[in-house]
């Protein structure tokens, strides 16, 4: 095959803002600051864990960043399934793509351990050929390392392969990459400036288009 599919994790294929912020709001009460809201965590999310603790944790400069990170990471990797579940069509979706003999992937800026763990609950490892988190030795996105690491291992040439994410970042490494690239309405990310080849309100609607277009 000459093609492939890239995907974002957070916002694309699985909601996790819930579990996100229950890890965020558990270190800051337990350092005694006031928790976040849902929708204020939901702003953070989307250029790694670094960007994430500096924002969850602005108003407490006196605190030591890297244990503040171990202790949200140790919470969340107890508790990262808790509230979080794929979007609709998501598992029907990447069943459909993968039999269809399309190569998967999936780039995030989550950490590697914690992706493969809520991968294997969420049920989907089985389905992407390729995985990359945020410590998998390339640059976050945006940067298109990671992408163009897919595209070789998949033999898969960029004009003819998509990105499907939610945020800016996702489809500025896709523009990068020069990949096609495809924005996840139903998302929490913010596309900012950049403009995506299509939009999808739902996952169903990506597998389709992906399938009756003639786009792969």
């Amino acid at each position: 095959m000459s093609n492939c599919i890239i995907f974002d994790l957070d916002g694309t294929l699985s909601n996790s803002a819930a579990d996100l912020a229950a890890a965020i709001n558990h270190v800051r009460t337990k350092h005694g600051l006031a928790e976040h809201s849902l929708k204020k965590v939901i702003s953070f999310i989307g250029e790694g864990p670094v960007k994430l603790m500096a924002r969850a944790f602005a108003d407490a400069s006196e605190l030591d960043m890297d244990n503040i990170s171990n202790q949200f990471r140790s919470f969340y990797s107890q508790h990262l399934a808790d509230h979080t579940e794929l979007y609709p069509g998501v598992a029907n979706g990447l069943a459909t793509l993968f039999e269809a003999g399309i190569p998967l992937g999936l780039v995030t800026n989550k950490h590697i351990t914690a992706t493969d763990q809520l991968l294997e609950k969420l049920g989907i490892r089985k389905y992407l050929k390729i995985v990359i988190g945020f410590d998998s030795g390339f640059p976050p996105k945006p940067a298109p390392d990671s992408l163009i690491h897919i595209l070789a291992a998949c033999q898969a040439q960029p004009d003819q392969s998509w990105i499907l994410g939610d945020h800016f970042t996702d489809l500025e490494s896709g523009r990068r990459a020069g990949i096609k690239r495809a924005f996840a309405t139903w998302g929490f990310g913010n596309p900012r400036a950049e403009i995506a080849d299509a939009q999808f309100t739902s996952f169903a609607e990506f597998t389709a288009f992906i399938l009756d277009s003639g786009s792969l």
